[in-house]
């Protein structure tokens, strides 16, 4: 049973207080985009592109910049713009509710959901990575875990309805553009060739670079060996998207390498 988000950690309480000695398993959406209306209750995206929100095609309008026209003036727009790129009317910080994972686990919650919809391979490692650490008992503290989920796409994050009611910090200043502090620039597959890992590049590399490594044990420090090596054992001082090198260490496979920046902003 899917359980609204409207709901606070009091209220789950109690449903899974009446659930005891039934069989049913109940499951809360914890991480990701929050929709502006009440659960199931959007029709924006079905009447505005024709694809339905309560079937999983959401084109997510309420993140689009809106203008005010009045009735009897066409045409005109009036500045009711919260910055010089307009008002976001409708457009709520992400969910992160990692800080209550050990409670909904405690009153027996099975199942815990993470949008995972048009996200990429970055997003969901970086996501997957904090919400894991938290549900094996790794010390994980709050500006860690921010900082971490900092590293992806977000517009702020919030705990939403689960602390009880909405707040403004719920919607406040800088939740109207993505943003993120760092760039996927590779990854390691599979494969070994002579004792080596195999990497795919997905952004331009430079050799002797300091990245960061996101594995499954967590995230480390990584320098990038000097010169570059491709499988046919030729050298370069930088790799560009869809290069394919070999890296030195027995990285495990999949293993994110990325570039950590100042924020970026993703319109």
């Amino acid at each position: 049973m899917n359980l609204a988000r409207e709901l606070s950690l009091k209220k789950i309480e109690e449903i899974q207080h009446n659930l005891e000695g039934e069989n049913v398993e109940t499951e809360v959406f914890i991480h990701g985009s929050v929709c502006f209306s009440y659960s199931g209750r959007c029709a924006i995206s079905d009447y505005l592109t024709g694809r339905m929100a309560n079937r999983g095609e959401c084109t997510q309008p309420c993140r689009w910049n809106y203008a005010l026209m009045e009735e009897k003036r066409p045409g005109q727009y009036f500045p009711v713009f919260e910055d010089n790129r307009g008002l976001y009317l409708f457009n709520s910080r992400d969910l992160a509710l990692f800080p209550f994972v050990p409670e909904l686990v405690r009153c027996g919650v099975a199942s815990l959901k993470i949008e995972g919809r048009m996200k990429n391979v970055h997003y969901l490692a970086a996501v997957l990575s904090v919400y894991r650490a938290v549900l094996d008992g790794k010390d994980t503290p709050q500006e860690t875990a921010y900082k971490l989920l900092g590293r992806v796409s977000n517009r702020g994050y919030s705990f939403g309805f689960m602390k009880g009611e909405i707040t403004p910090d719920d919607y406040e200043t800088g939740t109207h553009k993505y943003q993120s502090t760092s760039v996927m620039v590779a990854s390691t597959t599979e494969q070994i060739h002579n004792g080596q890992r195999i990497c795919e590049v997905k952004n331009t590399i430079y050799a002797g670079e300091k990245l960061e490594l996101l594995t499954p044990d967590g995230v480390s420090d990584y320098t990038l060996p000097n010169p570059l090596t491709t499988i046919d054992g030729n050298n370069f001082d930088h790799a560009n998207n869809q290069d394919t090198i070999v890296l030195k260490d027995d990285l495990p496979p999949y293993t994110v390498l990325r570039r950590v920046t100042d924020a970026v902003t993703h319109y």
